[in-house]
């Protein structure tokens, strides 16, 4: 018996999707953790099901979640948050991850439990499953707004599977080779040199800034 071809696409199609579907693994964000970065990237929000599940393709994958939550107490609101936490850890497919913490449910509860965030990542029966948890440094001062990829740079964290400003070899080669072509120019080849040592400087990662910096103090 022969199966046409209009027959027999329509299944090869279902069944595709179907592997696809079965492949993926799904974390379930328990509250009053927010993401802030998929795999070195800010999470779009339409990935986040209502049920607060993200679903994750087969392979490595790092998350930066925080802390966030408002408790009533003598009739005021009080807004707390902690410190991001950094989730690295792989999935083979079909799993069921979240995090397992005990729920602070007052507000001098919450403060103690944000000293240290006492969290593991579990699947779906409960139990731990394979991760590295890591509590960014805490940043003193108001903080208006905060870069967590450019923090994770600094810190060596970030995520390696996606391309970095400050690994682009390619252009800090092409800048390379500007800026010895403007050395051999008799007549601007010292202000060619300041501006490729400018640009170098700008695209450096804090970490490198303040070694330059301290070399620069050493040679005076």
């Amino acid at each position: 018996m022969r199966l046409s071809t209009k027959l027999l696409l329509p299944f090869l199609g279902w069944f595709a999707s179907f592997c696809v579907v079965a492949a993926e693994a799904h974390f379930t964000l328990p509250r009053p953790y927010v993401i802030y970065l998929l795999d070195g990237a800010p999470l779009k929000k339409q990935l986040l099901s209502e049920a607060r599940q993200l679903p994750l393709a087969p392979g490595r994958h790092q998350l930066v979640v925080r802390f966030e939550n408002s408790y009533k107490s003598a009739g005021d609101t009080n807004l707390i948050a902690g410190e991001p936490l950094v989730l690295d850890f792989a999935v083979k497919g079909g799993e069921s991850l979240t995090l397992a913490f005990n729920y602070p449910r007052t507000l001098r509860a919450a403060e103690a439990f944000l000293q240290s965030q006492s969290v593991t990542m579990v699947d779906g029966n409960g139990k731990a499953f394979p991760s590295q948890i890591k509590v960014m440094p805490k940043k003193e001062g108001l903080q208006i707004g905060r870069d967590y990829k450019e923090e994770l740079l600094a810190l060596g964290w970030s995520f390696d599977g996606l391309p970095l400003p400050q690994t682009a070899a390619s252009s800090q080669t092409a800048e390379a080779v500007d800026a010895t072509q403007a050395a051999s120019t008799p007549v601007n080849g010292s202000e060619q040199t300041l501006k490729a040592l400018k640009q170098w400087y700008l695209q450096a990662d804090p970490a490198t800034r303040k070694a330059f910096q301290h070399w620069i103090i050493s040679q005076q």
